[in-house]
């Protein structure tokens, strides 16, 4: 009999401890509305959705981001159109938002209604949740916290428009950004391959064409601070598709 009651205790610690051990905490929760008003869904992974569900689609007006994310929320599918980087710091390249506390965590929030010029309300339609770097820094932007690289639209650092290329993840057609990168910056240890030319449908029916394509980038840039115009031959304004890969370039 004390066997068989340890038996059972020993179940019941299990079950009690369980739970615990398989709940994760939530990285990002978006709301319908503004100040975090009408909950939406939530996302508890590192995860990048190429198109939203259609009760969520174009529906989110703000969004709580746990300590250690960076959220990438983009206009339309495939990660396409204009785009808003935050990080929990609340900072957007332009605009600081609050910062909470909450259960010993910060959060912050980033209200979309309220806080972006582009009205970017209602208007997600797909997202990448990276895990962020660095610490926290008044002022800093989060292409030092994401996991990205940045193309500017001008030779100059932080020159016009940007646009950010986070890991593993190869864009065959940069959309409305395509032939308009004039420098870019690459994260160290990271190697950025460059193509001055999506590949055709054709080749993207046909695998072996379709490799032959992605074998042959126009040009990898390791690490730093890099002006199209002044490689050999030039790509400025003729990047159309890119890659950010860790390690150095071959």
């Amino acid at each position: 009999m004390k066997n068989c009651w340890l038996k059972f205790a020993s179940a019941v610690l299990f079950l009690a401890v369980l739970p615990s051990q398989v709940v994760h905490a939530v990285q990002v929760t978006f709301y319908n509305d503004k100040n975090f008003s009408n909950f939406l869904f939530e996302s508890f992974s590192y995860e990048k959705v190429a198109e939203v569900s259609g009760s969520r689609n174009d529906k989110v007006s703000s969004a709580f981001l746990s300590q250690d994310v960076c959220l990438i929320m983009y206009e339309h599918k495939n990660f396409q159109g204009r785009w808003i980087m935050v990080t929990s710091d609340g900072y957007n390249g332009r605009y600081v938002s609050d910062v909470l506390q909450n259960n010993g965590l910060v959060y912050s929030q980033y209200d979309m209604d309220l806080r972006d010029p582009n009205h970017f309300n209602d208007r997600m339609t797909s997202y990448m949740i990276l895990p962020r770097v660095g610490g926290f820094v008044i002022g800093v932007p989060p292409s030092m916290y994401c996991p990205v690289a940045l193309m500017f639209e001008h030779n100059t650092h932080g020159g016009g428009y940007h646009y950010p290329v986070p890991y593993n993840h190869l864009f065959t057609h940069l959309g409305w950004f395509s032939d308009k990168a004039s420098s870019v910056e690459v994260p160290s240890s990271s190697c950025l391959k460059l193509w001055n030319n999506a590949p055709p449908i054709t080749e993207q029916q046909d695998p072996v064409r379709y490799y032959n394509w992605y074998d042959n980038p126009s040009r990898k840039l390791s690490a730093g601070f890099h002006r199209l115009d002044q490689l050999s031959p030039s790509l400025n304004d003729r990047v159309t598709a890119v890659e950010l890969v860790h390690g150095n370039c071959n």
